[in-house]
């Protein structure tokens, strides 16, 4: 199996700890895909990643970790299809709420409603 077929594993593998609730799990595998898909140059993945790296420090209560990740998604999202560029932004609105920054929340939010 090549690197890139493992990380669409680990990704999956990852949802599922989100899933079944060990936040913390899925974090640290979507930590680590993120490196790692943006070292392959997969900026497809590492946007990804980095989306539900920021969902689930948003749950975890992690406001710095998730402001960080939540920031470097949408740097990619504009080379995404429209569903993928829908789920980073709704994660950011998410890292926004947690945030208490209820405007860039639903500025994140509108805008996915505009794609």
């Amino acid at each position: 199996m090549d690197e890139k077929s493992a990380n669409r594993v680990i990704s999956n593998v990852a949802v599922f700890y989100i899933e079944t609730g060990d936040l913390a799990r899925a974090a640290k595998l979507h930590q680590d895909l993120a490196a790692r898909n943006q070292r392959l140059g997969d900026r497809d993945s590492a946007t990804n990643s980095l989306s539900n790296l920021g969902y689930s420090y948003s749950m975890l209560a992690c406001i710095p970790g998730a402001r960080s990740a939540g920031a470097g998604a949408p740097l990619w999202a504009g080379d995404r299809s429209r569903r993928e560029s829908n789920f980073v932004l709704l994660n950011l609105g998410l890292v926004h709420w947690r945030c208490g920054e209820a405007i860039a929340a639903r500025q994140a939010i509108e805008q996915a409603l505009a794609i």
